[in-house]
């Protein structure tokens, strides 16, 4: 089943407007608030992704995805050879302190091997001494709907719905005229929320067979003949 859209949602809060349709401007801008606020208190399983950028020979910085939240995992890639390697993040102070002028050509070139995020761009260490395929896996927030057709993106459909539609009755209980069962239901929004949450929290661990190669492959590291692909560096 596809999630509900925004037109669907409208209507499950015009439900507890005692089914007038005269807010549906304001309806609509509470939605959108919504989905974007509660992108961001959890890391919702949902709203990850990955994007792909070249980070070109001489260069030091690529573009961030717009939806960024912040990161999970960084890798650069060889297309080349296959060589892969990790990047590590840095928070914009320390990488500041660490490499104030990852451009000056008197440093050289290297392998990528730091990052940080500033404003819209993804800056490296140093400037990259070929041409790399950088692998990011970060945690997005939820866009505002585009239209009335476009539906929310979390997943589970049911609760994130009635996790959009209580936060929207909470904000708005002051501001649109709810029915008792409208106030009701804004007194219960931490309740969804909470609820929505827990249940995402709770698949958040690794399949058993990914559990199981990891535990092997640290017993095999721990006995000189494996390489745990977390400690890439």
């Amino acid at each position: 089943m596809a999630n509900r859209t925004r037109a669907q949602l409208r209507t499950i809060v015009e439900y507890y407007l005692g089914g007038s349709t005269t807010y549906a401007t304001q309806i609509n801008t509470f939605l959108d608030m919504a989905v974007e606020t509660i992108s961001f208190l959890h890391n919702f399983r949902s709203l990850r992704g990955m994007v792909e950028a070249t980070l070109s020979e001489d260069a030091y910085y690529v573009s961030m995805p717009t939806d960024y939240i912040e990161s999970r995992y960084c890798l650069w890639l060889l297309s080349t050879t296959g060589e892969v390697g990790k990047i590590s993040w840095l928070p914009e102070k320390r990488y500041h302190d660490w490499f104030p002028y990852p451009d000056y050509s008197g440093r050289g070139t290297a392998t990528p091997r730091y990052y940080t995020k500033i404003g819209d761009y993804m800056y490296f260490n140093n400037m990259a001494d070929k041409d790399y395929t950088i692998r990011l896996w970060y945690q997005k927030y939820h866009v505002a709907f585009t239209d009335d057709n476009t539906s929310h993106s979390f997943k589970p459909d049911y609760m994130a719905s009635m996790a959009i539609v209580s936060w929207v009755l909470a904000q708005a209980k002051d501001l649109l005229p709810l029915t008792d069962e409208g106030r009701a239901m804004a007194a219960k929004s931490d309740d969804f929320l909470s609820s929505f949450i827990g249940a995402d929290d709770k698949h958040e661990d690794e399949p058993m067979d990914m559990e199981v190669y990891f535990d092997s492959d640290r017993e095999s590291e721990s006995a000189g003949a494996g390489v745990n692909p977390y400690d890439w560096v």
